[in-house]
């Protein structure tokens, strides 16, 4: 995944220019949520399970109630639509414990920290998170490579989203400040690092702060004039400052100190602005710039589509020169599940010959194919 990408995902991870967007239709097939724990059809016990078995069960349970991995951003199910776990799971799940210290730990928790924050425990969410944290610091080895390390970052991560999600944004903040930068690649450190300073300028702009907004991304990245997501998210906090201000008039002010060479990116981020408040016809249209931009538009605009509209946009899967011809709207339609993206996956697999392309196809579809199981148990398909 390119930088930019991976930035454009992680900038969802608070409200953006994409609230004021009203064109996305209800989903085309509607969604059976429901709680695995409910009827007794399956039990959870974490003082006897593994780490690695109790994860598996609470990742299929998340699958039921159509729960992304991601905490913040639309997920398959409207909140308005969502089932509840019983009491009596989240308070199981509350219960003080010895937390495990198998590798598979890391992720158990932060299962069940979904769990609590989906139903309305976001506080004991964030302790647990921040108990799971201290004990990966007790772990930690010193080594270069240091899972501990990493897992304990990630933690910190969980915990500030989830704060973040309850607009609960100096506490997001703050939360935020033991996640780090853990890549042993130089790319994929400059994309965390663009990704963690985004996410706290959201919580300054959540939290009204806008100048300490924009003197954190100017000062941080040297680049913000040059990239458009630097840009948009300086737009977003100046509309959000002064919401009467035009787009022209608030990237004139943004871009007042900033060095020459930027007009080209000034017009792409304000084209892209636009597209965000675009009619729905425009954004299909657009759909790569959309899902690379503002995937959280795109996601439930994809869950909408209809079979014709989805089909149009089968072309994303489609392999030119060696690689997808829309990878950014790929990333989602897989994540989707839908049938009609395992055939073209397949179709696609059937038509190329590099060794290199293969592989990437494959691994692709193995991803859609855990990804249809929850669309399977989602529509009552089985699963």
């Amino acid at each position: 995944m390119s930088i930019l990408l991976a930035l454009a995902f992680v900038l969802q991870a608070a409200a953006g220019p994409s609230d004021a967007n009203r064109n996305v239709a209800p989903p085309r097939q509607i969604f059976r949520p429901f709680c695995l724990f409910a009827n007794g059809d399956a039990t959870l016990d974490l003082d006897s399970l593994s780490a690695d078995s109790a994860n598996e069960l609470l990742s299929k349970h998340a699958d039921a109630h159509g729960w992304r991995w991601s905490i913040t951003g639309p997920q398959f199910v409207e909140r308005d639509r969502a089932v509840a776990c019983p009491d009596s799971l989240l308070d199981h799940l509350e219960l003080p414990r010895e937390l495990h210290e198998e590798s598979g730990a890391f992720f158990l928790y932060r299962r069940v920290a979904q769990v609590l924050h989906r139903n309305g425990r976001s506080q004991a969410a964030i302790d647990l998170l921040l108990r799971a944290r201290e004990q990966e610091k007790r772990l930690e080895t010193g080594e270069v490579w240091d899972a501990h390390r990493l897992h304990k970052s990630s933690l910190s991560e969980f915990a500030a989203l989830i704060a973040a999600d309850c607009n609960r944004w100096e506490e997001a903040l703050a939360l935020s400040e033991g996640w780090t930068v853990d890549s042993g690649c130089s790319l994929g450190a400059m994309a965390e690092e663009s990704g963690i300073t985004s996410f706290r300028a959201r919580c300054l702009i959540g939290s009204g702060r806008y100048k300490d907004a924009q003197q954190m991304v100017k000062t941080l990245s040297h680049s913000w004039s040059t990239v458009p997501e630097w840009l948009l998210l300086l737009l977003e906090c100046q509309l959000s400052w002064k919401p009467t201000e035009s787009i022209d008039a608030a990237l004139t002010e943004i871009l007042a100190d900033a060095p020459s060479g930027s007009k080209d990116c000034r017009e792409r981020a304000k084209d892209l602005w636009l597209l965000s408040q675009a009619a729905r016809d425009v954004q299909l249209q657009r759909l790569e710039d959309l899902a690379a931009y503002f995937p959280e538009l795109a996601f439930p605009l994809l869950l909408s589509l209809d079979s014709a509209d989805l089909s149009r946009q089968m072309r994303a899967l489609e392999v030119v020169d060696g690689h997808l011809s829309g990878p950014s709207a790929a990333l989602l339609l897989i994540e989707t599940g839908f049938p009609e993206v395992g055939s073209a996956l397949e179709r696609a697999i059937s038509e190329v010959s590099q060794d290199s392309v293969l592989s990437s196809l494959d691994y692709k579809h193995k991803e859609w194919s855990v990804a249809h199981r929850r669309w399977l148990l989602l529509t009552g398909s089985g699963g």
